[in-house]
C-alpha cells in the first residue's frame, strides 16, 4: 500500500492536470488524494469488525455503495469508481486489468468548504446547521429501507458490534 499511496501523490499518476503539491488528507479508514479539479478516495485495507475493508473486494463493495448513496444528494460531486492496476512496478489508473485496488473519483471542492473550517472561521451558522438537517432528514426519509437495516439501529446490534470489535482489538 505505501508505494501505490506514494505513487498517488505524484502528478504523473493521472491522466489531467494536477495541483502541485497533491495534499492527502488521512482519515482512520481513508487517503484522499486532493488533486486541484478531482480528488481521489482509496480505503485502507483495515478490519475494525463493524467495518471492514480488509479484502480487494470488500473495498470495491464499500467505494461502489458510498458512489451510490452519496450520489443521490451530491451528484455533481461523487463522480465514479475507478480501478488502479499494477504494471510492473507502476500502478495505473483507470485500467480494468491486473486490478490492485479502486478510488472514488469526486470533483474537489475548496477545503474552506468543510463543517470543521465553517465553524473554526465563524462562517457555521444556525441556519446553515438547520439546513444541513433538513437535508439528512429528507434523505433518510426518502431512503429505501428494510427490517434488516433498521436492525442495525437497535441496541442489541450496537453491543454485539460493540463486544466485536473489542474482542478483534485484544
Amino acid at each position: 500500500m505505501n508505494n501505490l499511496v506514494t505513487q498517488m501523490q505524484q502528478a504523473s499518476f493521472y491522466d489531467h492536470r494536477v495541483d502541485l503539491p497533491i495534499k492527502v488528507i488521512q482519515t482512520h479508514i481513508s487517503w484522499v488524494f486532493l488533486t486541484g479539479e478531482y480528488a481521489y478516495k482509496l480505503k485502507k485495507p483495515v478490519d475494525f469488525g463493524f467495518l471492514d475493508f480488509s479484502t480487494l473486494a470488500k473495498r470495491k463493495f464499500f467505494i461502489e455503495e458510498e458512489l451510490r448513496l452519496n450520489q443521490c444528494i451530491a451528484s455533481q460531486i461523487y463522480l465514479q469508481v475507478l480501478p488502479i492496476s499494477k504494471q510492473d512496478n507502476n500502478y495505473i489508473l483507470g485500467i480494468n486489468n491486473n486490478v490492485k485496488d479502486y478510488v472514488l473519483k469526486m470533483r474537489q471542492f475548496p477545503q474552506e468548504g468543510l463543517l470543521i473550517n465553517m465553524f473554526k472561521s465563524g462562517q457555521l451558522t444556525v441556519d446553515l446547521i438547520k439546513q444541513l438537517g433538513e437535508t439528512v432528514a429528507n434523505f433518510h426519509k426518502n431512503t429505501s429501507t428494510s427490517d434488516y437495516i433498521k436492525s442495525f439501529g437497535k441496541f442489541e446490534a450496537f453491543t454485539s458490534m460493540e463486544e466485536t470489535y473489542v474482542k478483534k482489538r485484544r
